[in-house]
């Protein structure tokens, strides 16, 4: 067996089994990470250069221990490193440049092109490149661009029976269908991390593509998103927002006539729904208030316990500021019988997400490395009993890019063995944004200051 083979292929290593994947006893799953962690330092070290900065400051040339990634990981503003001005008057070449250094497949077939518009570059990279790339929602005023290879997305598509054998267990389905009926409250597809996750749910866990019901049909585009939050942050600055180039004006204009028939969507996806599904049981998807919303006009509609026995609500993306409504979960299970919503808690880095158990903890995969940072120092704390800071990991998953990332979240982690018997760390229900003045990644992190200097300085 290859060092990385439980990385690069974990449903396979697991045989689509969780139950075997949280009970690896803690010497077992760490060994294993340390040798995926190795390989995948080794590999990596020399060939991405902010990677490169960061070892050469804390002067590691190889891991001898789990801790010796804490000096490694990537601040998340790395991945909005680029010159703003590129991206504002469409200079993709050097954004092509500046994400080549990200990854180890090659860019060189799309350097030094120029592209009409933010969708056509990461369209042309993903069709002509091993790179597909997603960008971020922006909500903290710049978007993040990641390049995911497709060996990862591969994988993710791979991590699909899993992935819904995770979800059920908490739920109680003890033998969960191979496929399903995927209600999905958003448009049908994007190029942003949580679109292209509803690209992995119609292809893994559907068997033909009527079974995936979006509520919004076509592709979410990078752009208008781009001028949204461009907009957003010239308002929060008392400035008026830039006039949209004519691209961009098209695409707001067909939104607004889309979201002007947001209630035609709605009831649309709520026919299919009452129409049986095809008699498949459902998986609802969906942000938690994205999800309340459909579940009001179901009941306004006198529709009730509707899925079929097997059925999965999740919620992801939490409420992004929003307030929960006060019977947002009783709602939710009136409408679709199914006796409880389970959420995830994970970022737009890590390839796969952490999901709740029924005690309410969210479990590392063990193919993550989880971190607490200290918040101030940026030091890790130790590696037992409970720490609470600024969570961090390695994805040993990522096999073309660095998988080490610090958050902007403050959690809870626990290294002890859980209620629920499984015995991978968890983190608490309890996940807060750190407020965006106290989240400078410039000076909080593992690594120095001097090191991230050096690793941005790399990027440049």
């Amino acid at each position: 067996m290859t060092a990385t083979e439980f990385a690069d292929d974990p449903a396979a290593y697991f045989a689509d089994s969780p139950r075997t994947a949280h009970h690896l006893s803690r010497e077992e799953q760490e060994g294993l990470q340390l040798a995926a962690l190795q390989a995948r330092f080794a590999a990596m070290r020399d060939r991405l250069p902010p990677l490169k900065a960061l070892a050469d400051a804390a002067r590691i040339e190889q891991i001898t221990r789990l801790e010796d990634a804490a000096a490694l990981l990537f601040p998340h503003s790395f991945y909005k490193s680029y010159d703003e001005y590129s991206l504002a008057y469409g200079y993709f070449a050097d954004l092509t440049a500046w994400m080549q250094k990200f990854t180890l497949n090659d860019l060189s077939g799309v350097a030094g092109r120029q592209f009409g518009s933010i969708d056509e570059w990461m369209d042309t990279i993903a069709g002509e490149t091993q790179v597909y790339p997603f960008h971020s929602s922006g909500t903290m005023g710049r978007l993040s661009f990641y390049p995911r290879g497709k060996a990862e997305r591969a994988g993710h598509l791979r991590t699909a029976k899993y992935i819904i054998s995770e979800w059920a267990e908490p739920a109680g389905i003890e033998d969960p269908a191979r496929h399903f009926a995927v209600i999905w409250p958003s448009y049908a597809s994007g190029r942003s991390a949580l679109l292209r996750s509803a690209e992995i749910l119609a292809k893994s866990v559907t068997s033909a593509p009527e079974h995936f019901h979006a509520m919004f049909p076509g592709t979410h585009s990078a752009d208008s998103q781009y001028y949204v939050m461009r907009s957003n942050n010239a308002r929060a600055q008392d400035r008026p927002p830039p006039p949209p180039n004519d691209y961009v004006a098209q695409i707001l204009a067909d939104s607004e006539a889309m979201m002007a028939r947001h209630e035609e969507f709605m009831q649309a996806q709520l026919d299919a729904i009452a129409g049986g599904l095809h008699g498949l049981p459902a998986v609802l998807l969906g942000g938690p208030i994205s999800i309340h919303k459909l579940a009001q006009a179901g009941l306004a509609r006198g529709m009730a316990s509707v899925f079929a026995p097997g059925s999965i609500v999740r919620s992801a993306g939490g409420y992004k500021g929003q307030i929960q409504p006060p019977r947002l979960e009783a709602d939710i299970q009136r409408f679709t019988g199914v006796e409880r919503m389970f959420a995830s808690y994970g970022m737009t880095e890590l390839v796969v997400s952490n999901f709740e158990c029924r005690e309410g903890r969210f479990h590392v995969q063990p193919w993550m490395i989880p971190y607490v940072l200290d918040e101030k120092s940026g030091a890790p704390l130790p590696r037992h009993g409970v720490q609470r800071g600024r969570a961090a990991f390695v994805d040993l998953m990522a096999q073309t890019y660095w998988g080490g990332v610090v958050s902007a979240d403050r959690a809870e982690l626990s290294w002890e063995p859980c209620a629920c018997g499984r015995l991978t760390p968890h983190f608490g229900p309890r996940i807060d944004r750190i407020p965006l003045a106290d989240a400078d990644d410039h000076a909080i992190g593992a690594a120095s200051q001097d090191a991230i200097h050096a690793a941005l300085m790399a990027l440049r």
